[in-house]
């Protein structure tokens, strides 16, 4: 079977590995307006209907197209009407009203409706589309993220680490949506009634300036860290470094960070705002908690460091391999081409 992937790999320039041949699309991305972004995404469009064009002229027509995110699935709908490709579209997006918003509600429908089978990433998406977008449920596959095991893994043995002080750490973007600042403002409170943590911040944002001066006056320094944003790369050295990952988002539709986290054998604290809690299925794996409990995330905090040294890295490190692997999430992913291609 032939299949063309779309969208998801801007960072790489032309990459081929084993069965693989990926290839950047070049068109002209305008300066951010609401005006300017439907015309790069329609650029976009193009760009790509002309590229599988062309591939297609030299290498034969592609079984399918694998869409990710709804402008890409734009690109499968229009070549399903150009050329009868059947296409697949996986949704990982956190808030699915906002990035639809440019468009009618008989396209966004026709769009989704036309695809062969649409995936969502964790069960509250699922049934998201389903509200927002009226896909009928029977529809929509739930396929979760996968996380590389090999690059992500346990380094200091089997139990997680028993230092004095808890060392908790966030990755993300530094917007208010990832609730950074309120973590920021709960370790505050933690470190002012004499509990040892330690916080490390990572990633960057529109936040950095704010949460910085608000170290600076609290005099946290010591206790809190910014590191700004690194390469994907020096992740796993840096969550081996730690012994809890929190996520306090307001909406998420997954929580790649978390899978990666229990791959290192890390618990991790999330909220409960759409996908993070389908990861923490267990208590064995860390705590989740309601945003609608003012108090909840210092609970959880609470509650995860009084019992710190019932988690094991070996336990939670099996859970992840055995549920988020590429390995095992590729299989689902294979036999979902399978089934539509058959």
């Amino acid at each position: 079977m032939r299949f063309f992937f779309n969208n998801g790999f801007d960072q790489y320039d032309r990459i081929e590995s084993k069965n693989v041949n990926l290839i950047n699309v070049n068109y002209v991305n305008l300066p951010f307006s609401n005006l300017s972004k439907r015309i790069s995404q329609d650029r976009y469009i193009n760009a790509n209907l002309n590229l599988i064009e062309a591939r297609e002229h030299s290498f034969g027509e592609y079984d399918l197209i694998h869409c990710h995110f709804f402008t890409s699935a734009r690109v499968g709908f229009e070549y399903f009407n150009r050329k009868g490709r059947k296409y697949v579209i996986t949704e990982h997006a956190s808030d699915l009203t906002k990035s639809l918003d440019f468009y009618t509600d008989d396209y966004i429908r026709s769009v989704y409706n036309k695809a062969s089978t649409v995936v969502a990433v964790s069960n509250r998406l699922k049934k998201e589309l389903h509200r927002v977008v009226g896909i009928e449920l029977e529809k929509i596959s739930v396929i979760p993220n996968g996380v590389d095991t090999e690059k992500f893994s346990i380094v200091n043995g089997a139990k997680c680490r028993t230092g004095e002080i808890k060392k908790v750490l966030f990755i993300g973007h530094l917007i208010e949506r990832k609730g950074v600042f309120e973590l920021v403002k709960v370790v505050h409170n933690l470190i002012a009634n004499n509990i040892n943590v330690y916080l490390t911040i990572i990633g960057v944002g529109e936040l950095s300036g704010e949460i910085l001066n608000y170290l600076k006056v609290h005099n946290l320094s010591e206790f809190i860290e910014i590191k700004g944003g690194i390469p994907n790369h020096e992740l796993p050295s840096e969550i081996h470094k730690h012994d809890l990952l929190v996520l306090p988002s307001q909406k998420e539709s997954f929580g790649v960070v978390v899978v990666e986290a229990g791959a290192c054998g890390l618990p991790a604290i999330v909220s409960r705002c759409g996908g993070p809690e389908d990861i923490i299925e267990e208590e064995f794996l860390g705590s989740t908690y309601s945003l609608d409990d003012i108090n909840g995330l210092h609970d959880s905090l609470i509650e995860v460091l009084s019992k710190f040294e019932s988690y094991s890295s070996t336990m939670i490190r099996e859970h992840t391999v055995n549920k988020y692997s590429w390995d095992v999430v590729a299989e689902k992913i294979l036999s979902l081409y399978e089934v539509k291609t058959s």
